[in-house]
């Protein structure tokens, strides 16, 4: 791989479609280079009293899903429907975390807006 210094040929020698090419990606890599500053977040993140609020919804969440499906499964063994009712449960229970952090996100969005 050849790197180029600021008065080299863009192009490398090369003619036609392929010497764009090289010029097209070296002005991408000039771009690439010049963004990676990352910007500050603008708001800090979640208190970990609120992590643990939510966490302790989500445990709940998984009892309750976990007590509900061990009824479903086609077993007669009692191990059996409960393993298979927490793994169930453990899926739904991911989910539920997920729509609480996304309700969480915008509520706090929607806040921010009325505040400005």
């Amino acid at each position: 791989m050849r790197f180029f210094a600021a008065d080299d040929d863009p192009g490398g020698g090369l003619s036609g479609p392929a010497r764009g090419a090289a010029e097209t990606i070296r002005q991408n890599a000039r771009v690439e280079s010049s963004s990676l500053v990352m910007d500050q977040p603008e708001t800090k993140p979640p208190a970990r009293s609120t992590l643990l609020v939510d966490a302790g919804l989500t445990l709940a969440v998984f009892a309750l899903f976990t007590w509900i499906l061990k009824s479903h499964v086609p077993s007669f063994d009692p191990f059996d429907g409960w393993l298979w009712g927490a793994i169930s449960a453990s899926c739904m229970a991911a989910l539920f975390w997920l729509a609480l952090q996304m309700f969480r996100a915008v509520l706090r969005a929607q806040q921010s807006e009325d505040k400005k």
